[in-house]
């Protein structure tokens, strides 16, 4: 298989022309967006308005399979908004979820690692002993959309107990 492997496209139209051209000039038998589709935003309907204005009709226009796994700057009511508009070469790919492209399994992890910048919702901590305290002023979506606070949504799901700075 010859993929095409791309990330960090975050908005920017010239990105995705830039990734179109390449589908264009050669014989991929998939894409794979390795997250980050959109830029960091505290606006929601920020991200949900590129799909509708912008990211919908340029996924249209690609012909062979696409996967997409979520980063950390996409809000999970925007990849919801993706898996919606069945697209039908365009898969999105959530954690521990997987497509079988040309007998190839093809598994979602989508999380990242430690990192320094403001706690988003899919850092995963897995250190057995860990001292990080996590940024309590960072918002994330559920699926539906509804703005939850990281800490919240990150803490009922890793059964955490971490210390909260005043």
């Amino acid at each position: 298989m010859f993929y095409l492997f791309t990330s960090d496209l975050h908005s920017r139209k010239t990105h995705y022309e830039e990734l179109y051209n390449l589908y264009r000039s050669n014989k991929f038998d998939a894409i794979i967006i390795g997250g980050d589709l959109f830029k960091y935003t505290h606006d929601k309907n920020e991200q949900l308005r590129f799909i509708n204005d912008y990211l919908r009709d340029f996924l249209s226009l690609i012909s062979i399979p696409i996967i997409i796994l979520p980063g950390n700057a996409d809000w999970p009511v925007s990849m919801r908004k993706l898996e919606k508009l069945e697209i039908a070469n365009v898969k999105v790919i959530s954690h521990k979820k997987y497509i079988n492209l040309n007998g190839i399994k093809h598994i979602g992890y989508e999380y990242v690692t430690p990192h320094p910048f403001s706690q988003k919702h899919r850092t995963k901590r897995d250190l057995r002993k860990d001292d990080f305290i996590i940024d309590t002023e960072s918002y994330t979506t559920d699926d539906q959309g509804n703005v939850i606070k990281v800490y919240e949504e990150y803490a009922v799901k890793q059964d955490i107990k971490n210390k909260q700075v005043n």
